[in-house]
């Protein structure tokens, strides 16, 4: 049976961070210093996502320049920031059909995030994101008509959701899971009606139809008689 939560508050990522711990609320006070630079990184994809790519991409440019003369002594600061910008970078080239490179970017993105995730445990609150950026990968491939691409890329994110497969391995035993995801959530200090805090990781109904969802929208295609809702 699905779990049901009537939140007292709407909570954000940061507040996930600021919740894990005094290490977390240290790593925040110190990441809102570069708030700018985060919103900077961040704001092109407002005009990607109209339409407006040469704005975005200029706008994403000086983006760049800010992100690689900022001096920051935290790597896992760095590393987040690095994974900001990959992603959008990843959809500027995707806006372009500049298929290699947007994949690239998108492979840059997750490689910043898992070198972060072995810095602080408190940053399992974006390790959700190496569902989304396969499923981007997916959408590159698809866009490139390379079915077998689009299936493993969709198959990769299946197998996290499921637990068939790690989101981020590791040999010395550390491996990121759903498991370990869903446990990082379930342990945050939150009122009891709060809970789950984010419904399609923790609940695992929720879960397999956010999960489905996610990956039917990439390999619907037009023309199709039936179309599952």
């Amino acid at each position: 049976m699905s779990k049901t939560a009537a939140p007292d508050k709407q909570y954000h990522w940061f507040d996930y961070v600021r919740l894990s711990g005094t290490d977390g609320a240290c790593w925040l006070e110190e990441y809102r210093r570069w708030q700018p630079v985060v919103s900077q990184i961040l704001q092109p994809l407002e005009f990607l996502r109209r339409g407006e790519v040469a704005a975005g991409c200029e706008m994403l440019d000086r983006a760049g320049d800010a992100l690689s003369s900022v001096e920051i002594k935290d790597l896992s600061l760095r590393l987040v920031m690095d994974r900001w910008y990959y992603g959008v970078l990843g959809y500027s080239y995707y806006c372009r059909e500049l298929y290699d490179e947007a994949d690239r970017a998108m492979v840059q993105a997750q490689e910043a995030l898992a070198t972060a995730l072995r810095e602080h445990d408190f940053l399992l609150v974006m390790a959700d994101d190496a569902f989304e950026l396969n499923l981007h990968r997916a959408r590159i491939a698809r866009n490139r008509q390379r079915w077998g691409e689009m299936w493993e890329h969709c198959g990769t994110a299946l197998a996290m959701r499921e637990g068939t497969l790690p989101y981020y391995p590791s040999r010395d035993g550390s491996s990121v899971w759903i498991s370990t995801i869903v446990e990082f959530f379930d342990s945050l200090p939150v009122p009891k009606q709060s809970q789950p805090l984010v419904p399609h990781l923790q609940d695992l109904d929720e879960r397999k139809r956010n999960t489905e969802r996610s990956i039917r929208g990439i390999v619907r295609f037009r023309g199709l008689v039936i179309e599952y809702p």
